[in-house]
């Protein structure tokens, strides 16, 4: 018996060698299989190659040749049939002459070898290629849909007009509603809240002590800088829920030299970046940016932090998270009583300010922030926001409409309103500075526009920049801090 491996899966075959150059079909692939030719050996120590024979000419061959062949062919033909019977199913023959278009012989069956090896190659490639285009395809969609949704979520407010829109279209967008241009249809529940409000009673609020200035802290441009802890008074109440604003953070920054009493205006700034319903905690070294153009221009900073601050800024906070932030907030009158705070410590504890020069600046929910805190404090000379929005968002009102989270926020709904701008413009007794870019995608131009327009209805001093371009904090860097800086030197004057 001989070994016959299958050329196109590698079944192995014990065949006779009678067999030597005869096909069959693999009972596996339903490949052919070629028998290879042997040599057995004859009388006389000659060798002969036993094969099929091929075609014979006309003449016969010499007596008793024939005979040895068929005796060969018989016994071949046995063992042929020997070897189909041990297959579980009897395997189709094709026939035996040469059919249309198809060779046959050693170079056909080379070729069918090479090809089929050839197209297992190209198989396993493919499926290799496939598998990674489609964890690839995966990854993509992944990262877009991500990328797709913070995106939405800084659209919010995008107003409706293309970039560069003019001052018409913003009046429209600023008229043609309650809401501004590009916010969503408020709730109809809601819209009946939007009403003028009484303002916060901030008598009710005990104003803290203070403790001193203490040993300056490195700063840049020969700033001195000083951290107040309103915490490290000796009995001062720490806790923020019943007592607001008695633990809070500030920070008062100094142009170099020294100054005599009176003889320096006083900018507040507190920080930006908080939605509507928490504070922001102290965070007076990451707005030095923002702080040198004041300082550079004589006047102090002082820089304060809102109750109701996360615990954990810098991670996405639970509903929980948000109710507890929302419930000191709330309790210092939406930051009130910190600004008022902010205010008394400069009274108390610069000296060098002078009590008719101070103003109050912020960006987005701070210019909010400073906005209604000129609505509720009088001894504000001047007010600054940059890119602030002044009416309440409908998605707010639905987030804390929502039963799955309504009961983290309770009465938030009338709190919005009561700590709306909209709802106390018109108490706004100082002059006013409003500067926003028109492809903001945060807070839509027609916000300032609309604030512009009613503080100017009942005579009050507003100035309004408005610019092309700049989003919604690089245009105030760029141009929006410088215009105020020369608007406060000329107020002031």
């Amino acid at each position: 018996m001989i070994s016959v491996n299958c050329p196109a899966c590698g079944k192995c075959y014990q065949v006779k060698p009678e067999l030597g150059g005869k096909r069959f079909r693999c009972k596996a692939c339903e490949e052919p299989v070629s028998v290879p030719k042997t040599t057995v050996p004859k009388a006389g120590g000659e060798s002969a190659v036993l094969a099929r024979p091929k075609s014979k000419p006309a003449a016969r061959n010499a007596p008793g040749e024939d005979d040895e062949f068929a005796a060969l062919l018989s016994e071949s033909a046995a063992a042929e049939q020997e070897f189909d019977a041990a297959s579980p199913e009897a395997i189709p023959r094709r026939p035996r002459g040469r059919s249309r278009g198809r060779t046959t012989g050693r170079s056909s069956r080379a070729g069918d070898s090479v090809a089929i090896q050839m197209l297992q190659t190209l198989n396993s490639v493919w499926t290799e290629f496939t598998f990674r285009k489609f964890c690839q395809v995966v990854a993509y969609v992944w990262l877009f849909a991500g990328a797709a949704v913070m995106i939405s979520r800084q659209l919010q407010g995008r107003p409706a007009s293309p970039l560069g829109e003019s001052v018409e279209k913003l009046h429209a967008a600023a008229h043609g509603a309650t809401a501004p241009a590009g916010a969503m249809p408020m709730p109809a529940a809601s819209v009946a809240a939007a009403q003028p409000r009484a303002p916060y009673d901030l008598s009710q609020f005990p104003i803290p002590k203070f403790p001193d200035l203490g040993e300056p802290l490195p700063g840049p441009a020969n700033v001195r800088r000083y951290l107040i802890l309103l915490s490290s008074v000796p009995g001062q109440e720490a806790d923020k829920n019943t007592n607001p604003g008695q633990t809070m953070a500030l920070s008062a920054m100094l142009p170099p030299g020294d100054h005599p009493a009176a003889s320096l205006g006083c900018v507040l700034v507190p920080p930006a970046g908080a939605m509507e319903l928490i504070g922001h905690q102290h965070e007076s070294v990451s707005y030095f940016d923002e702080y040198l153009p004041y300082l550079a221009a004589g006047y102090v900073v002082v820089h304060y932090e809102t109750d109701g601050g996360l615990l954990r800024p810098q991670q996405e906070p639970s509903p929980d998270e948000l109710g507890l932030a929302y419930r000191v907030f709330s309790k210092s009158a939406a930051g009130l009583v910190n600004g008022r705070n902010a205010i008394e410590f400069i009274l108390q504890k610069l000296p060098m300010v002078d009590p008719q020069r101070i103003a109050a600046a912020g960006h987005s929910s701070a210019g909010a922030n400073v906005l209604l805190l000129a609505a509720h404090e009088p001894r504000l000379s001047a007010v600054i926001a940059y890119g602030a929005r002044a009416q309440v968002r409908p998605e707010i009102l639905q987030l804390v409409s929502d039963p799955q989270y309504s009961h983290n926020f309770p009465g938030a709904v009338d709190f919005l309103y009561q700590s709306s701008v909209s709802s106390h413009l018109s108490r706004i007794g100082c002059p006013v500075f409003l500067f926003h870019a028109q492809d903001d995608p945060v807070v839509p131009a027609s916000e300032s526009l609309w604030m512009s327009d009613r503080l100017k209805e009942r005579g009050a001093p507003v100035q309004l920049e408005l610019v092309p371009t700049g989003g919604h904090s690089d245009g105030m860097f760029q141009s929006g801090i410088p215009k105020a800086v020369q608007w406060l030197q000329t107020l002031w004057r």
